[in-house]
């Protein structure tokens, strides 16, 4: 196949009988001159090696549709390469002029602009056409340097190094006669070479080589860590790595000693709480006459146990310690004196072995700082801890376990303060955010004490596990897991919630605003006073009404057996659903 266009041209291949076509396109990528306007172009042999893919990415580069088979592609590329003219659309427009360029103008009456042309020089103009497609990758073999011309850039390198080594020396000669060097600065900025570059500080004259505090370094000296004029890229980021890595290990070491420190006075200071509660049950008896008066460190424990005492609150009132009565912390949910538990015995009581134990001082517990120190009530006993101290709730589950739930709810040592197991139903006191001792820790276990303690509050309603294991599993006599349980309570409150919203409305004729409510089913928002429309409110704000006021729980039960029904108020609980059921 021949062709006539001087654009394409033919060359023998090592069969004469056989003519191999080469197409000459435009380089991609390029920048042409203003003046000549000379484009680079390299040709394309027409052969069964040349892919389909090969020229649809030469297609792509120009700008051409890359669909079809080969032979409409072959035939886009003879047009392409035939059209010289299609060629300038591969390159950019020539840009005017910018806002901000210096006119000879300007430059005349501007001081500011003359110093920058004076040091900066004039701005060239833009004498070259730009490629339009700036990153192009097209795999064309690229002639090698030949080795005349590496050797000539080489030399030239040679000599402009050279050049600023001999500039550079002679300046820090100059500025070393004008300022003496202090020794003592010296040998610390050694120092600190010698740890980021121990080889070099061994090295042969690196003893008697000064480096700049800012990390810049004789050039012309070598195996230095510093930042020299004369270094590579790479030498310089090498060097501020080396810095900054050893500033790192620095940094780390100094948190590693300081948690170090932080975990073994946690340790000491619970020993010493340990003895001094053991030297304690030890001591003998003193007799209450001789006994140091409770006014003078604590208020009087009484007094705590009529109000509904739910934080750790700080206080500097006290001569001792610095707390106040407000900082002894005790389960509001029951008595002090009966605390008790049907899975296990009650813990150690200092109220049961002296009658003024609990209002006596806590031994030597001055060594916990003022500022972090805090008291706990567990069973009448007041146990000294240091806030700091508290370490993070137990990683626990009870999902396949929920007898162990039971046991550990009321009597656990899965966490230890100040030596003592805390049972779980007093982990909220420690990581409740009003107690600001972990305050960031209460989020993520909320959600999961919380249905620890719905299970617990359903289990507490039977006699014995055998009697909650038996309503709760299912017709084959297999318990059912924790999430099963937890649904069926979730339905038993929503049915108990519809029913008391329901008996407070029917009592209250609809109005839930009258005075016999005593307001209870109001709240105020925005200074204005609403009633509870929900039905678990409206049922909560009941249970709450007919504990508080008898009268109308007597009213109400007589409504009640009247009609037939359960009474909410004498305290029997509805009829659960067995899981059989």
């Amino acid at each position: 196949m021949s062709r006539n266009n001087p654009a394409n041209e033919r060359k023998s291949a090592e069969d004469p009988e056989e003519d191999v076509e080469v197409l000459t396109l435009p380089k991609p990528g390029q920048a042409i001159d203003r003046a000549e306007r000379k484009v680079k172009v390299f040709g394309v042999k027409i052969t069964k090696d040349l892919k389909a893919k090969d020229m649809k990415e030469l297609l792509k580069v120009y700008g051409l549709p890359v669909s079809g088979k080969r032979e409409i592609l072959l035939q886009r590329l003879r047009k392409y390469a035939e059209d010289p003219e299609q060629w300038s659309s591969q390159f950019l427009p020539a840009r005017g002029r910018e806002r901000g360029d210096i006119s000879s103008r300007r430059a005349g009456n501007s001081h500011a602009a003359r110093r920058i042309i004076d040091q900066f020089g004039r701005k060239e103009s833009q004498m070259e056409y730009g490629p339009r497609r700036g990153n192009v990758q097209v795999s064309i073999v690229e002639p090698l340097p030949t080795e005349s011309a590496i050797a000539a850039q080489e030399k030239w390198v040679q000599k402009v190094l050279e050049r600023r080594t001999v500039s550079r020396k002679q300046s820090m000669s100059s500025s070393a006669l004008e300022q003496p060097v202090d020794p003592a600065a010296a040998q610390g900025t050694r120092d600190l070479n010698a740890a980021v570059n121990p080889v070099a500080a061994h090295e042969p004259g690196a003893s008697g080589r000064l480096v700049e505090p800012s990390g810049q370094a004789d050039v012309g000296t070598e195996g230095g860590v510093g930042i020299g004029v004369g270094q590579t890229p790479h030498e310089k980021s090498r060097a501020i790595t080396g810095f900054r890595r050893l500033e790192r290990r620095v940094v780390d070491l100094d948190l590693g000693i300081k948690s170090e420190l932080t975990e073994v006075r946690s340790q000491l200071t619970a020993m010493q709480l340990s003895m001094s509660a053991i030297s304690r049950f030890t001591a003998p008896l003193q007799s209450p006459a001789h006994s140091p008066s409770p006014s003078s460190h604590f208020a009087p424990a009484g007094s705590a146990s009529t109000s509904r005492v739910d934080t750790l609150r700080q206080s500097t009132r006290a001569a001792l310690v610095p707390l106040a009565n407000s900082t002894v912390l005790r389960d509001p949910s029951m008595p002090r004196s009966d605390i008790s538990s049907d899975h296990g015995p009650r813990s150690p009581s200092v109220s049961s072995t002296h009658p003024n134990a609990a209002d006596e001082p806590l031994g030597p517990h001055t060594t916990i700082p003022s500022d972090n120190l805090m008291l706990f009530e567990l069973d009448g006993e007041r146990i000294p801890f240091d806030r700091t101290t508290v370490p993070n709730p137990p990683q626990v589950s009870f999902a396949n376990d929920l007898s162990r739930l039971f046991r550990e709810w009321h009597q656990s040592t899965l966490l230890v303060i100040s030596g003592r197991g805390i049972p779980i139903k007093h982990w909220a006191w420690f990581y409740k955010k009003r107690t600001h001792i972990k305050p960031q820790v209460w989020d993520v276990m909320r959600a999961k004490w919380n249905k620890w303690k719905s299970l617990v509050e359903e289990r507490d309603r039977f006699p014995s596990d055998e009697a909650f294991w038996a309503t709760y599993s299912d017709a084959s006599g297999k318990r059912l897991n924790q999430q099963s349980i937890l649904a069926l309570l979730q339905g038993n409150r929503d049915t108990e919630n519809k029913r008391d919203a329901a008996a407070a409305l029917k009592f209250f004729g609809n109005d839930l605003s009258r005075p016999e409510a005593h307001g209870y089913f109001m709240y105020k928002k925005d200074n204005v006073r609403s009633v509870f429309q929900k039905p678990e409110a409206i049922a909560r704000k009941w249970r709450e009404l007919l504990v508080d006021h008898p009268e109308i729980s007597a009213a109400f039960a007589r409504t009640q057996h009247g009609n037939g029904q359960p009474s909410a108020a004498s305290g029997s609980a509805p009829g659960r659903p067995t899981a059989a059921a």
